[in-house]
C-alpha cells in the first residue's frame, strides 16, 4: 500500500498486517510523486517521478526457493517454461537464476521506464 503525504509529495510503501490491531511495516520511504504500484512475480513496482522503483516482495506469496519440495520445485519451474529436470539442488539452482534474471532484466529497464 502507498501512503501518501501532500506536504512533501512524497510516499511510502507500507505492509499492512490485517489484525486487531493492524501492524504496518514501512517497506520504504522517500518515493517522490508517487502515482501508482502493481505486485507481480513476488516484486512490487512502483511508478514515481523518477521512474520504475522495483520492491522485492517479501510475503507468504513469495518464492522461498530454498524451502520448496521437488514437486513444488518442478511446478514452479514448469509454470515457468522451464525444463525441471534434476535432483533437487539443481532444481532449486534452477528456479533461483530464473528469479534472479527476472529481477535484473526488471532492474536493467529501470534507468529506461518512466511513468506519464
Amino acid at each position: 500500500m502507498l501512503d501518501f503525504s501532500p506536504l512533501n509529495n512524497q510516499s511510502k510503501l507500507v505492509k499492512l498486517q490485517l489484525h486487531n490491531p493492524v501492524r504496518v511495516t514501512v517497506v520504504r520511504e522517500k518515493l517522490p510523486s508517487t502515482k501508482s504500484l502493481c505486485a507481480s512475480n513476488g516484486f512490487v513496482f512502483v511508478c514515481t517521478a523518477d521512474g520504475i522503483v522495483v520492491v522485492e516482495h517479501t510475503s507468504k506469496a513469495t518464492i522461498q526457493v530454498q524451502s520448496l519440495k521437488k514437486a513444488e520445485l518442478i511446478a514452479e519451474l514448469t509454470k515457468r517454461g522451464i525444463q525441471a529436470t534434476g535432483n533437487v539442488n539443481e532444481l532449486k539452482g534452477m528456479l533461483k537464476a530464473q528469479v534472479d534474471n527476472l529481477k535484473a532484466t526488471v532492474l536493467s529497464r529501470n534507468e529506461r521506464m518512466f511513468c506519464n
